[in-house]
Parts: C-alpha cells; sequence; structure tokens
C-alpha cells in the first residue's frame, strides 16, 4: 500500500464519527495506532529492548563515541516510527523518505526539507534513517533532532 493512501486513510479515520471499525478491517488496525515514541525510552519499549542494550558507550569521552550513541537512538526510534517495517529496496515504487539538514543557516544546524530516494544507489541518512511517509520524516526531527545533531556535526 503506498504513502499517499494510507495519509488519506489517517485522514479520514481522523475526521470519522462512524466507519472507524470499517477501516480498521480494510487497512489494518496497526495503521491507525499511534506507534510513534517521542522519547527513547518508548522506541525501545516498543521494540521490545532496553537502553541499556543498545547504547554502546554508557560514558562517551568524545565526541565520536556520543555520535555512535546518537546513531544507535536514532536506529531504535526509526524503527519504531515505522512500526518495525523495513523499506523494500528491491521495489523502485515504494518511496523512500529521509529528511535533509542546512549546516550552512545562520542559526547553525536546522532541519531543511524531505524527500525521497528514486534511485537505489542514492541516500544521505542511510537505509536504516529513511521512512514511509514525510510524517514519520517530521516526527523524528521533532522529537529527535537532537540526535540528528549530534550523528551529522563533529
Amino acid at each position: 500500500m503506498d504513502a499517499e493512501t494510507i495519509k488519506k486513510a489517517k485522514q479520514q479515520y481522523e475526521k470519522a464519527e462512524k466507519g472507524k471499525k470499517a477501516l480498521k478491517t480494510i487497512f489494518g488496525k496497526e495503521i491507525f495506532s499511534s506507534h510513534m515514541p517521542t522519547t527513547f525510552e518508548q522506541a525501545c519499549e516498543f521494540n521490545g529492548v532496553t537502553p541499556d542494550e543498545i547504547i554502546p558507550f554508557k560514558t562517551p569521552k568524545n565526541g565520536d563515541e556520543e555520535a555512535i550513541n546518537a546513531f544507535a537512538r536514532l536506529i531504535q526510534t526509526s524503527k519504531a516510527i515505522k512500526n518495525k517495517k523495513k523499506l523494500d529496496y528491491d521495489n523502485s515504487d515504494q518511496k523512500k523518505i529521509f529528511p535533509v539538514f542546512d549546516l550552512r543557516s545562520p542559526a547553525g544546524f536546522g532541519f531543511c526539507f524531505t524527500t525521497y530516494v528514486w534511485a537505489r544507489a542514492s541516500t544521505t541518512g542511510g537505509p536504516r534513517l529513511s521512512f514511509f511517509t514525510e510524517e514519520e520524516v517530521m516526527h523524528s526531527v521533532k522529537y529527535f533532532e537532537h540526535d540528528w545533531e549530534k550523528m551529522i556535526v563533529e
């Protein structure tokens, strides 16, 4: 099912006074559940792991170790935001959306825009940090921007 159809189904679900049960039957109830975490701990709980299992450097000694920890947190939060679903890189019709950040901004690090990959060889955040929908990207950036910044900026 493509992202646009899912987006429209979610919009109808939010507006519906009746028919929510039918939408859940047609599209699956997981599409309408709010699985998107707002904290790393919520993501870990959703994924069935503990933060201690995930973070490789309990006491980071330098920027590299902080970046690796941020990447580990982003893997877990991205997995939870995508409801544990994996992108299909053999499916060129499926959009793979990732955030793009502008490091040249006078204000410093900041979210710039989203885009999708139309060629399999092209990506910025990496497949683990790509998403199905722009809504998922925006959620990740809104709640986990600090980790994106730690991972990208030295």
